[in-house]
């Protein structure tokens, strides 16, 4: 892992450190080990994709802030996720966690109609913001 992340990492924790209380480490699986990607949300030309999300919860006070030992806590999170996609992709399902003998999962499905809507609102919303810092702009200028 680059030395910039963990700098990063440790940088947004030591600002946070009154506020922060939780790291939330995601892992995303997708069917077939194929993402959807940005073309598929603009123009929806894929039937819509169920995507499978793990997440685990650490309390900010259980994670490192020394620069040797946060980097070794952020490596094992990516063995980890590595152990996690390499069952996923073998069985279809990520394992239960330790203590539980059947794993608690939810589907999320990714409807291309909703995803459509979305990035219509994303680039019209940018859009304006554009148009209304370049009218301001050229006020000044």
């Amino acid at each position: 892992m680059g030395r910039v992340w963990i700098v990063l990492f440790r940088f947004i924790i030591e600002v946070n450190s009154k506020g922060l209380q939780w790291v939330i480490d995601v892992t995303i699986a997708y069917p077939n080990a194929r993402p959807m990607d940005i073309q598929t949300w603009i123009f929806g030309y894929r039937d819509p994709t169920v995507t499978h999300v793990h997440y685990r919860t650490y309390p900010i006070q259980d994670v490192p802030v020394e620069s040797e030992a946060l980097a070794d806590w952020l490596y094992q999170r990516f063995v980890e996720k590595e152990k996690l996609l390499a069952h996923f992709y073998k069985t279809g399902a990520f394992p239960p966690l330790e203590g539980q003998k059947e794993l608690v999962s939810r589907n999320m499905t990714l409807d291309n109609v909703w995803l459509f809507f979305v990035q219509t609102f994303a680039f019209a919303s940018g859009y304006m913001w554009y148009s209304i810092l370049h009218h301001i702009y050229c006020w000044f200028f």
